[in-house]
């Protein structure tokens, strides 16, 4: 099936237009609580620091992250005291019944 075809994509563009409206309804919230919104860099130089969870490694010895934690925290010493994100994160993990 090609979901990207017109006909086909109907049945699913509720879902990307309901997507929008949460993320709008979520930033719109943290906007009126004076938070800032960032955006951190998804290659770190190392994985995470969570021997349970292991991280995608990427060509050049990089990582994908596994949580903007570490990045967030920096710029928190940085002096942004009020931040926040909304992004994707990348973990290997098992695959088990309750996961």
């Amino acid at each position: 099936m090609t979901w990207w075809h017109p006909k086909n994509f109907e049945d699913i563009r509720p879902l990307y237009e309901a997507r929008a409206q949460v993320l709008r309804a979520i930033r719109a919230w943290f906007d009126a609580q004076g938070f800032l919104e960032v955006t951190t860099p998804i290659l770190q130089t190392m994985p995470g620091a969570d021997a349970h969870i292991h991280a995608f490694e990427v060509q050049g010895g990089q990582y994908l992250h596994q949580s903007p934690e570490f990045a967030m925290k920096k710029l928190l010493v940085a002096g942004l005291p009020k931040i926040y994100q909304i992004c994707p994160v990348f973990r290997r993990e098992e695959a088990t019944r309750i996961h």
